[in-house]
């Protein structure tokens, strides 16, 4: 993980080179390491893939979405901070395979085999790894997509 350096002192584009250093240098390092890294500016996230990064946090979207958010749903932001502290339990993904033996079937099908095993599904990635949050009960899952659970 690397976080965006970001301070009175240091200009946003200063933090986001700094951060594009250090993932070049964790990848060098380590070339198989999964590395996720906060940036602040949208636009530094070419060079952060072109590092093949696995996975990046954009400070500013994150803050302007949880606020937006919070001022259009009175009360959500209690959701929201219990989703990411979910006390001792976390947002986590698992394999649909480990609940469904089919290579492809239903949300449905697969959020009954969720809630029967005491598995609380929230949504899934698919196989190219986006995330479908509280997708059509209908949607078809093929192989390869992971279910998004609260445990």
């Amino acid at each position: 993980m690397v976080f965006a350096e970001l301070s009175d002192k240091i200009q946003s584009n200063v933090a986001d080179m700094r951060t594009v250093l250090a993932v070049y240098n964790i990848r060098e390092l380590f070339p198989r390491a999964y590395i996720l890294c906060e940036i602040i500016n949208h636009y530094s996230s070419a060079l952060i893939k072109r590092l093949r990064c696995n996975d990046i946090i954009f400070k500013e979207k994150i803050d302007a979405d949880f606020i937006l958010c919070c001022l259009k749903h009175p009360y959500i932001s209690t959701l929201l901070y219990d989703l990411l502290n979910l006390d001792k339990k976390t947002l986590r993904s698992i394999p649909c395979s480990e609940l469904v033996s089919r290579d492809e079937c239903t949300y449905h099908e697969v959020f009954q085999a969720g809630i029967a095993n005491d598995i609380c599904p929230i949504g899934y990635f698919d196989a190219s790894g986006k995330p479908r949050l509280a997708p059509d009960q209908n949607e078809k899952m093929t192989g390869g997509c992971r279910l998004i659970i609260a445990g």
